[in-house]
């Protein structure tokens, strides 16, 4: 006997929630059943959520710059949560691009301020569980680049970054350290330009 197999339409995928609306064309991922599960899992649920992932004012460094006495929180740990944020972000939250990349520079040794901006990121999705990429029948692709001229306090490096729309929604970002240390604001743009030509080609 043959097994029928029906034709269906997948509603969920490593993760991610798939939404369509055919009258509209439009298409949208999210991830709030996965950010659920994880604010659970730390018994987030109920905390107050806030409106902004990482403290601007904040200047994380690595563990040897800061007071050795500071308090060190569990590294296993630590590398669990950056990479539960790590997998919403690559998923369908590019917003968390930076915060999650400036997060896992501190995976080897992390400290208990660490620890606190990775709760804080936890805070904010509780807050956007919700929010996802909206896809619709727009077929045109628009980038956007951009960079921070010596954003990191401990080696001055600049950071770069880049994203792609294509129906309205992104299809491709990513926040990356500039490998050398640019001398000016315009040779830091023009590092994160290039980096941004290459993927659009």
């Amino acid at each position: 006997m043959v097994a029928k197999i029906e034709n269906r339409e997948v509603r969920q995928f490593l993760g991610l929630q798939i939404i369509r609306n055919r009258a509209l064309r439009q298409l949208f991922l999210h991830q709030t059943k996965y950010i659920e599960g994880i604010l659970a899992e730390y018994g987030l649920s109920k905390c107050n959520p806030i409106s902004i992932p990482l403290d601007p004012t904040a200047h994380l460094l690595p563990r040897e710059l800061t007071d050795l006495s500071a308090s060190s929180c569990n590294q296993v740990d630590y590398q669990k949560w950056v990479g539960k944020l790590m997998y919403a972000m690559i998923g369908t939250r590019p917003h968390l691009a930076f915060t999650v990349a400036t997060l896992a520079k501190f995976t080897s040794a992390p400290t208990a301020q660490h620890f606190a901006a990775c709760k804080r990121v936890m805070r904010y999705l509780q807050g956007t569980a919700s929010y996802g990429l909206l896809y619709s029948n727009k077929s045109y692709c628009v980038g956007y680049t951009d960079s921070n001229y010596g954003g990191d306090k401990y080696n001055c490096k600049s950071t770069s970054g880049y994203v792609f729309n294509f129906g309205g929604a992104a299809i491709s970002w990513k926040p990356r350290q500039q490998s050398i240390v640019a001398l000016s604001m315009m040779e830091a743009e023009y590092i994160a330009a290039t980096e941004a030509s290459k993927e659009l080609i």
